[in-house]
């Protein structure tokens, strides 16, 4: 006597017995496959400034838009797309100050996203920018003439937008990757 009278039953059955027979030979059409793949110590990695960075507006501690420029590519694969996002900050900002200072700003580039949404950390991608001073002008202008150039302003430091810098990995990292 059978245990599986209904149609859809028998069906079932053989889709299983289907399944478990081509499951051995390496055929796997539900399940997609992650690979393994290293990017090496030292690799470069171009990024860009997304907008235009000011002392100005900018303080330390803020987060800075920057995205990877350049597919990274290791034995033919991309590891790290271009337009990746970028774990950036201000490190340093000095807004332009009274009798002709001029603003300063540092940024660092610490880590991209790789393609797995691996976070690889990088170095050396540091800029350092200063605005134009206006000392000499400002105390020039004071002994000739007016106390109230004291007051004159530098520039502020600005990072256009599209400065590009060149960082590299750390260390070796291991990524995991859709096959």
């Amino acid at each position: 006597m059978s245990l599986c009278r209904s149609k859809w039953c028998k069906i079932l059955s053989i889709m299983i017995v289907i399944w478990y027979s081509i499951l051995p030979l390496g055929i796997d059409f539900a399940i997609s496959q992650t690979v393994k793949e290293t990017i090496p110590a030292g690799t470069p990695v171009f990024v860009k400034i997304d907008h235009e960075i000011s002392s100005k507006e900018y303080s330390a501690g803020s987060k800075v838009p920057v995205t990877v420029a350049h597919d990274v590519i290791v034995k033919g694969q991309v590891l790290i797309q271009a337009g990746a996002q970028c774990d950036a900050v201000v490190t340093s900002a000095q807004k332009a100050g009274a009798v002709g200072r001029a603003g300063r700003l540092t940024i660092q580039v610490n880590s991209v996203m790789s393609v797995g949404g691996t976070m690889i950390p990088i170095a050396n991608a540091t800029l350092n920018k200063e605005g134009e001073g206006a000392l000499t002008e400002s105390v020039v202008i004071t002994i000739l003439c007016c106390i109230l150039a004291l007051l004159m302003h530098g520039k502020n430091a600005v990072i256009p937008a599209g400065t590009q810098l060149t960082g590299h990995t750390i260390g070796a990292v291991e990524i995991n990757i859709q096959a």
